[in-house]
């Protein structure tokens, strides 16, 4: 149209009333249009993901936190087609991206659809059948959704607020947030089953939570008809706070060159708490009294994250199978029942633990908090549990390839870097030595 409009205008040099009246024609159109796509958006509805395969146009319906290569996406998933331009780490954000940009991507689009529920994708939804209330609480919405999907609750900016506010429980856009994602994860466990879940429907979940009139108002920051809902969670994850951040109970350390925090803390927390303080670590190792540890690998490497580059992400099976080893060493009694077992390298949040093999965790379980699950004691004193990790992330990271941080790793990338890595040169822990760094503990 841009064009023609030029064409037009060298045609009628000098005419200049008729040039005025067709660039003012020109204007009205394109604002004609720009207010017909924000009504399209105002009526954009909800589609169950097994219905958007029955619709006449696909062309009218976005899928949002997933993708289907029938449809258009928005999403922060390896492997997606969501266009470059658009950034930001949570599906929510690349929504707000496209939709204060009136990006084409969302043109004609009517319905919207999601193949699973949590938190992300439930903001992703809501924020394009609301999008006046979304926009206008857009640092909210973002925040409710990193703490949801990333569990990053950052209780110094936190802690920030309430000084600011001169509140015990603190005011402001994280405070509401956390109280979000408290809601939602609440309103999951009490009227339906937790993510992952036996018999878990999202089907069933997506119509009570779009029609929640209290978690409408409470993305709005009016967290009054929740407060009973809210509260409970609200106030564990303040209390493993503060047992985190407190020098006489818990010791952090980070190892930035490779990614990774290592905790020490008595026991199992909330992961809003556990991962307040990794900063941007992606792999968190934790040691909790009694000898009992878990290695994860943060949900943070499996998706595409646009605010800052990552390591890609190492396998952990050669590692379990070297910490099998040291408990046998180490003289473990329960070698028989109780193994270290990995989770794949294409998991959401890999996890490393010592499980029983006659009750492995179910998805739910290792989905859930690590204090809602047994976490079992290993024959591996700490020190030695501790070298031995370290050095098996800085082998692969550091030692052997040396991958640069960086914000786009596909899985065929990720895995081309694991499959180079020669774990036979690996020796973190000399056995030889393993009596006297035994007295040493």
């Amino acid at each position: 149209m841009n064009q023609t409009l030029k064409r037009i205008i060298a045609t009628l040099s000098g005419k200049q009333w008729l040039l005025t009246v067709l660039a003012s024609i020109y204007i009205l159109l394109k604002t004609f249009d720009i207010f017909r796509q924000k009504l399209i958006r105002r009526s954009i509805k909800f589609i169950s993901y097994g219905n958007v395969f029955k619709t006449a146009d696909r062309s009218k319906v976005l899928l949002v936190d997933c993708f289907h290569q029938k449809f258009s996406s928005l999403t922060h998933h390896k492997g997606s087609k969501t266009p470059p331009e658009l950034c930001g780490d949570s599906s929510t954000d690349l929504m707000f991206s496209a939709m204060k940009v009136d990006h084409p991507i969302l043109k004609n689009k009517q319905l919207v659809s999601v193949n699973h529920f949590d938190i992300d994708g439930y903001l992703s939804v809501m924020a394009l059948t609301h999008s006046n209330i979304a926009l206008a609480n857009e640092s909210l919405w973002r925040m409710a959704a990193r703490i949801g999907d990333f569990r990053e609750f950052d209780y110094e900016k936190w802690k920030a607020e309430s000084r600011v506010s001169n509140s015990k429980r603190g005011i402001g856009v994280i405070d509401n947030a956390l109280k979000v994602c408290c809601v939602l994860n609440t309103l999951e466990k009490t009227e339906f089953q937790r993510a992952y879940e036996n018999g878990s429907d999202a089907v069933l979940k997506w119509p009570y939570f779009i029609n929640h009139s209290g978690l409408l108002k409470l993305l709005q920051g009016d967290d009054k008809d929740t407060f009973e809902i809210w509260r409970e969670e609200y106030e564990l994850v303040l209390k493993h706070c503060r047992t985190l951040h407190c020098r006489e109970s818990a010791k952090i350390m980070r190892f930035n060159d490779i990614g990774l925090a290592l905790i020490e803390c008595p026991d199992p927390l909330h992961y809003y708490a556990l991962f307040s303080c990794v900063d941007k670590c992606d792999i968190v190792v934790t040691l909790y009294d009694g000898n009992r540890y878990e290695i994860e690998q943060r949900y943070s490497t499996y998706v595409e994250m646009s605010s800052r580059p990552v390591l890609p992400r190492v396998s952990m099976q050669k590692l379990a199978e070297f910490l099998n080893h040291l408990e046998q060493v180490s003289g473990s009694p329960n070698v028989k029942r109780l193994s270290w077992i990995s989770d794949f390298i294409d998991s959401p949040g890999p996890l490393l633990r010592i499980e029983d093999k006659e009750m492995l965790l179910s998805k739910a379980e290792k989905y859930g908090h690590p204090f809602e699950r047994p976490i079992h004691k290993s024959a591996i004193p700490p020190s030695v549990f501790t070298l031995a990790v370290t050095s098996y992330f800085r082998f692969a990271l550091s030692k052997t390839n040396k991958p640069e941080k960086r914000k786009t790793w596909n899985w065929k990338d990720i895995q081309n870097f694991n499959d180079k890595i020669d774990w036979s040169e690996f020796h973190p822990v000399n056995t030889n030595s393993r009596k006297k760094q035994l007295e040493l503990d």
